[in-house]
């Protein structure tokens, strides 16, 4: 089937029950929904082990789009994370598929099968940035791999087919919340499958008895967020608009909601605690070869990268940068090649595009800075929105 719209719902922190839509573009009429948290009698259900059908406000929400494979007819979607995102006492068991990509059938939405990054997850590492698909020869031989840099630090490639992992890596300068990966299923090494509720490395996420965690590297933000990352097919690299740091995360016990006898009402936030920046984050772009996970090179930046990278086939990479500066980048060395300020910060992906034969990059800019930003980088306390397109020609 094709002309069909594929979306899914946001709202992982008031408690809804995450899904994913698909609708007929020429009726406007829905074919279907796939819950992104199975229901009882589902498989995966087994995994929310409170006992009191609490996967049905479990968030496991869609922020970004999915990527469409026409090989197979396959979209592999990011997931989001379980509600409530710091009280995983709320909700025992490995919380699937939240913290996940699923690989669905866009004609019926059947799920073909699912990867869980980080089961528990108790720092609100929720997985929900883009998953590209590449081919490429891993270990001599050719694999159909969806990849992905994850928001908790490791960068993982899966077989596209049948969703089985072939490798990991840590990618960013910081990571304490686990030990690695399992070489054989992509698991954190410290997963305990006896436990019901995940501690992963001691005191790197709060509880009801210790609310307060250690410094969490990455901090919740990642590693790296919703902003886009990049890749060169002709140089094999994938490019990783990064976030450097830790924070800690503190537990604040989460009620029930008012179906279940609690006082939290539909839409009401539904954290379970909360996060605290106790030492600056900065920023990162680093180049990455997705056949072995190996960082190729790397850029330390002042800030945090919020805005995406793009990769053209003239070996650039573009990024933009909270305090103004828009950069051109060599796309095997990662050095500025050369950088223009506009006056007012970056916080969206930069695009190219041609016209009569000319090309062109642009990015929006201007964006009001938050109180998260303010609070990190408070010198930029006096940037100016201004929303503005920026236009260069190449």
């Amino acid at each position: 089937m094709r002309d069909v719209a594929i979306v899914g719902t946001a709202g992982g922190e008031y408690g809804i029950r995450g899904f994913i839509d698909g609708t007929d573009l020429n009726t406007g009429k829905g074919i279907w929904r796939t819950y992104t948290i199975p229901g009882a009698g589902e498989p995966g259900n087994e995994t929310w082990k409170d006992g009191k059908e609490r996967w049905k406000h479990g968030g496991a929400s869609i922020w970004e789009t999915a990527t469409y494979d026409p090989d197979t007819d396959t979209f592999y979607q990011g997931i989001g994370n379980a509600g409530p995102d710091w009280d995983p006492e709320y909700r025992p068991g490995d919380n699937k598929w939240a913290a996940s990509v699923l690989a669905l059938s866009p004609s019926d939405g059947k799920i073909k099968w699912g990867f869980q990054y980080t089961p528990n997850d108790p720092y609100d590492y929720d997985e929900i940035s883009e998953h590209p698909i590449i081919n490429a020869k891993v270990n001599g031989q050719d694999r159909k791999m969806v990849v992905h840099v994850a928001r908790n630090g490791f960068f993982y490639a899966l077989d596209r087919v049948n969703g089985s992992f072939i490798h990991g890596k840590q990618y960013v300068n910081e990571l304490n919340w686990t030990t690695g990966l399992d070489p054989k299923t992509g698991r954190p090494l410290n997963y305990d499958p006896t436990k019901d509720v995940q501690e992963y490395t001691a005191r790197s996420h709060g509880s009801r008895a210790n609310p307060d965690s250690n410094p969490l590297c990455p901090a919740h933000t990642g590693g790296k967020n919703w902003e886009p990352g990049a890749y060169n097919p002709e140089l094999g690299l994938l490019y990783i608009p990064g976030i450097e740091g830790c924070n800690q995360v503190f537990t604040e016990e989460q009620k029930n909601f008012v179906d279940q006898g609690g006082t939290v009402k539909p839409r009401d936030r539904f954290a379970g605690g909360g996060t605290r920046t106790n030492t600056r984050l900065t920023g990162s772009l680093k180049a990455l070869d997705p056949t072995t996970g190996e960082l190729k090179a790397t850029l330390q930046l002042p800030y945090p990268n919020y805005s995406g990278a793009l990769a053209t086939a003239g070996n650039l990479v573009f990024i933009g940068h909270y305090d103004g500066t828009f950069s051109a980048h060599d796309a095997k060395t990662m050095q500025e090649v050369w950088s223009v300020n506009i006056g007012t910060g970056i916080n969206a992906p930069p695009i190219t595009y041609s016209v009569n034969g000319k090309q062109y990059v642009a990015v929006l800019a201007g964006s009001r800075m938050s109180a998260n930003v303010i609070a990190n980088a408070p010198e930029l306390k006096h940037m100016s929105p201004a929303s503005m397109l920026y236009v260069f020609g190449l």
